[in-house]
């Protein structure tokens, strides 16, 4: 008789939801995939490549290309972790509270993977 070990992902899911609350509403954070990492790494390349191709500009023109494309990864990130967060809302941030989105997205994605790996 063999005994089948297995591992039930199903159950392996976390049960504590994760929030932002924006003016009174709250949205559900997405756990990212494996398709978001990699998503993300191509991202980061193109606006390396991007900010290299701006050598023409002049210093005022980089630097404003250059922060208008690190609002859209910002952007890009939270718009990942809360996909039911409406464009409208997003575009309303504040820097400050993008930040701290930004923040809390990091902060959960390592502290579950630490979790993962059992790790405290």
């Amino acid at each position: 008789m063999s005994d089948t070990t297995y591992l039930d992902l199903d159950e392996a899911v976390p049960t504590i939801k994760k929030t932002v609350k924006i003016d009174g509403k709250s949205y559900n954070f997405k756990e990212p995939t494996v398709e978001d990492f990699a998503k993300d790494i191509a991202r980061m390349r193109n606006v390396k490549k991007s900010i290299a191709a701006l050598d023409g500009l002049s210093e005022e023109e980089q630097s404003n290309t250059e922060a208008e494309m690190m609002m859209n990864v910002m952007l890009d990130g939270v718009r990942q972790a809360f996909p039911d967060m409406p464009e409208e809302v997003m575009s309303g941030l504040t820097m400050s509270r993008i930040a701290a989105i930004r923040t809390f997205i990091q902060e959960e994605v390592t502290k579950d993977a630490e979790d993962e790996s059992g790790n405290e």
